[in-house]
């Protein structure tokens, strides 16, 4: 079973489905590559481009895509959340209830700037941990800070960070250095989720059967369960997560 934890299927919301003929499209493709839960989390807090915030007209757009796949009978269960543009105010926005978490579970997902912002970094995952609420940070691979220092992620991870990398860094489509430092994160057991990020039909989709058949093939199943099921249940479930550390061993094969 597959669960995709960040798409941006919600129509006409942010820079994904444009309206509900592209969310129910991605909503089929996702279903038929074998996801039979998918997160909606539209970017939020992008002032002045994409606030977004928990309000009637995000439900309203919620509801309206699960009445339309029931409507078109694709059995696809969809679970509402956000990707959290990081700000200083988030724990404020947090404590107001302008933002949510997913299925408003401890989980936030959070998105950093591409350019990097260290003391803003440190004070978010000190007061969103110190409210209660745990950080999935959204795509790390794909910031070229990261890219160039990969270990600055085992920071966030001792303070109880989460890393979700995305099936387009893993399969080359953010170019090499997005694939590279995705490729370390999995062979060195940092990874917690592999999410779509889907924006469209046709471009970054909601197809997850290629990147599943990879970690598959080269990881194994159990670390493919790990991503794909077994962390996305204990989000829906607001659980603790379970964290295997990962190694490659000499013959280059994978072990858990």
């Amino acid at each position: 079973m597959i669960i995709d934890i960040h798409t941006h299927i919600l129509p006409g919301i942010d820079d994904g489905a444009q309206n509900l003929k592209e969310s129910i499209q991605m909503a089929r493709t996702a279903y038929e590559s074998g996801v039979k839960t998918v997160f909606v989390t539209p970017h939020c807090n992008i002032v002045g481009n994409f606030d977004n915030y928990y309000d009637e007209s995000l439900r309203e757009a919620y509801l309206e895509l699960k009445e339309a796949l029931h409507k078109e009978q694709i059995p696809i269960q969809l679970v509402l959340g956000m990707e959290v543009y990081a700000t200083e105010e988030v724990p404020e926005l947090l404590q107001c209830g302008k933002i949510i978490t997913l299925n408003k579970s401890r989980y936030l997902l959070l998105e950093f700037g591409f350019r990097i912002d260290i003391s803003l970094m440190d004070y978010l995952i000190r007061e969103v941990t110190e409210l209660g609420y745990e950080l999935i940070i959204a795509h790390p691979e794909r910031y070229p800070y990261v890219q160039k220092n990969p270990e600055m992620v085992y920071s966030w991870l001792e303070k109880g960070c989460y890393i979700q990398i995305n099936k387009g860094s893993v399969l080359g489509g953010f170019g090499d250095r997005a694939r590279k430092t995705a490729l370390y994160f999995l062979n060195y057991g940092v990874v917690s989720f592999l999410a779509s990020d889907a924006h469209s039909p046709d471009i970054r989709t909601t197809d997850m059967s290629r990147v599943y058949d990879f970690i598959l093939s080269n990881y194994g199943g159990e670390y493919a369960k790990l991503l794909f099921e077994v962390n996305p249940i204990g989000v829906m479930e607001n659980r603790k997560l379970t964290n295997f550390c990962y190694c490659r061993d000499s013959e280059g094969t994978g072990n858990i």
